[in-house]
């Protein structure tokens, strides 16, 4: 038996009996209002307020909304031109939002943002657009990020058009908006439901993961989790290191290969995420996983290596060396950051708008997903907590593995043994957990 799933954090109204008293996001303003202020302004009906409710019962986090309006002069001129010429514009405000401290950085903000639009987008009421009051320039550029827009005049006041928010949440309209209830977990340890997309930027960190008989660097093991959670005809973009398609050994490829159709995938310059402090070549990679019996349906050789002529050494994914229109900008031969000769991908002067071809280039209408049937249930074998994913269990003899959390007889693959370099299961001990081994300094693989 699984052990049990740890419940997502729920969001919902403000109630009296929701302790608010232990709430700390390190904003002054922020802390005194959400502990003083917010039930009062919301018996007074100035404000309706939300809490994110964590598993253990604590406030993890609170956003406010209410009514507003916007003087048609203070809209930027091309939006206001397209607007009746009312002097004054309906609105909805976002007036307050902030994150326990002990849940930063974590991804909650922007959960808890997102489920604060997706109840503005619901609302009966008129709005032409939501409006947030940015703190300061953390706020300011967190909001932008979302696409919010400064006013002209007022550069902490910031807007965007209920008519681009509601397009957020029309992609499936015959399904629940399912932003109420985030999953704040550790991806190892997830047992997601099938979904019907994937999106994402993959961390970095030299280490490895069990998954089933294969062991997986990071960047492998999120793409093999993430396609055995896609639902047939769902799709996957995930921005990742260029060693997912670079490296020699293709074993994670091929097991993706296996599952789904690579619809093709565009190579970044080695500065693309130069802001967020970090200058490495990146690749977007997208995948659309088979229908059962459906025939495998390529864009192109994604499996192999090609030798680059730049110095007769370096290897590249075959599907860069022939379709050099999804490299954006030139190969070269620099000094990384340890100081050894590495690819690197000049950016040039046309990068956005290359950029934008290479996505039109991409298969259209490939999108097909459909509800799926839950998986089987692995032997109802006793599993200790704490155990990972990929842990060994004897039971009555028989070698079973922890599978996304399920117990199931141990399957040794061709390229376990090859890599172990051992013609039988790997020994284990009864409810030893097989951990993640760090192999020293974080350098590519």
């Amino acid at each position: 038996m699984a052990a049990p799933e740890t419940p997502p954090p729920r969001i919902e109204l403000l109630r009296g009996e929701h302790d608010r008293t232990g709430f700390i996001c390190g904003k002054d303003s922020l802390d005194q209002y959400f502990q003083r202020q917010v039930t009062q302004d919301a018996r007074r009906h100035l404000a309706t307020a939300f809490v994110m409710v964590m598993p253990d019962g604590t406030i993890g986090g609170f956003y406010t909304l209410s009514s507003t309006a916007l003087r048609l002069g203070d809209l930027p001129e091309d939006v206001a031109r397209r607007l009746p010429r009312y002097p004054l514009i309906p609105a909805t405000l976002i007036g307050r939002l902030a994150i326990d401290r002990r849940y930063q950085g974590q991804g909650s903000g922007s959960l808890l943002f997102l489920d604060a639009l997706y109840r503005c987008s619901r609302s009966e009421v008129a709005s032409f657009a939501v409006i947030v009051d940015a703190l300061d320039d953390e706020a300011r550029a967190f909001y932008v990020h979302h696409n919010f827009l400064p006013l002209p005049d007022s550069p902490y006041r910031l807007f965007r058009r209920m008519s681009d928010i509601g397009a957020l949440f029309r992609f499936r309209q015959d399904r629940p908006c399912a932003l109420s209830r985030p999953r704040i977990e550790n991806f190892r340890d997830t047992r997601p439901p099938a979904v019907e997309a994937v999106i994402g930027n993959i961390p970095f960190a030299d280490i490895g993961y069990d998954h089933g008989p294969h062991r997986f660097s990071l960047h492998d093991y999120f793409f093999a989790k993430s396609v055995d959670a896609l639902a047939p005809g769902g799709v996957l973009a995930l921005v990742t290191s260029r060693f997912t398609l670079d490296k020699a050994d293709g074993i994670a490829r091929e097991y993706l290969a296996a599952q789904a159709d690579f619809l093709g995938a565009i190579r970044l310059p080695d500065d693309a995420f130069k802001d967020q402090g970090t200058t490495v070549v990146a690749d977007i990679v997208f995948l659309r996983k088979r229908h059962p019996g459906e025939v495998e349906g390529h864009a192109g050789d994604w499996l192999n290596l090609s030798t680059l002529p730049l110095d007769g050494e370096t290897r590249v994914n075959a599907w860069f060396a022939e379709r050099p229109d999804m490299v954006m900008g030139e190969f070269a031969i620099g000094r990384g950051r340890y100081g050894r000769n590495t690819l690197k991908v000049d950016a040039p002067a046309d990068y956005e708008d290359r950029l934008f071809r290479a996505l039109r280039s991409l298969p259209e209408g490939v999108f097909s997903a459909a509800a799926v049937a839950a998986p089987a249930v692995g032997r109802s074998v006793p599993v200790p907590a704490g155990l990972g994913e990929g842990s060994f269990l004897v039971e009555d003899g028989a070698i079973l593995q922890l599978n996304a959390g399920r117990s199931s007889p141990y399957a040794r693959s061709d390229d376990h043994a090859r890599r172990r370099g051992q013609d039988r299961p790997p020994a284990c001990r009864p409810y030893r957990a097989a951990r993640p081994r760090p192999r020293g300094a974080a350098v590519p693989e």
